[in-house]
């Protein structure tokens, strides 16, 4: 029953996303490949793992995770590319897709690591330093920053992803960041 229930969004049709298979999930959301029709290119399409049955604070949540992603532009941290609401009235967002690998992936014990010398892996460690201090910088506090949410990318891309759980500070929920 769980598996037909979070793989139902893999099976709708949103106009201009055309939803399929799952790539990953968290504690409260479900990324799933999606093409975009108007576009011509495949995206990450993120909801809620609840569905409509998500309580109005997780949505909140969402909604927030969704906005304040999407205003800090910077090189290292995936760009938002749209916000909407599925036929039932679920929030989702969307992203660009990654192809890629997790910093923990890359340094997990008795992994080779010859894409990963020390050279890069002080620049993986820069570029992370550079979204975080672009962040900083617009008053957002990461707050989940582990080796699994630091994306390397197949040509050298480093992202910080999974902003679920940030803070801006002195700034309640859902607030716009100081330009």
């Amino acid at each position: 029953a769980e598996e037909a229930a979070t793989s139902e969004p893999a099976r709708r049709a949103l106009g201009r996303y055309t939803l399929g298979e799952e790539l990953g999930r968290g504690g409260s959301g479900l990324v799933v490949v999606a093409a975009d029709a108007e576009i011509g290119r495949a995206v990450a399409l993120k909801t809620l793992r609840d569905g409509a049955a998500a309580d109005r604070r997780d949505v909140r949540r969402f909604l927030d995770e969704a906005r304040l992603t999407g205003q800090l532009e910077h090189p290292g941290i995936i760009p938002v590319h749209d916000l909407g609401a599925l036929a039932d009235g679920q929030p989702f967002y969307t992203m660009r897709v990654v192809k890629r690998r997790s910093l923990r992936e890359v340094l997990r014990p008795g992994e080779p690591r010859r894409d990963m010398t020390l050279a890069r892996a002080c620049g993986v460690l820069i570029d992370v330093c550079n979204a975080i201090g672009y962040a900083h910088a617009r008053g957002v506090i990461h707050r989940d920053l582990k080796p699994d949410n630091v994306l390397l990318g197949e040509y050298g891309e480093v992202y910080v992803a999974d902003w679920g759980i940030a803070k801006t500070v002195g700034e309640a929920e859902g607030g716009a960041l100081p330009a």
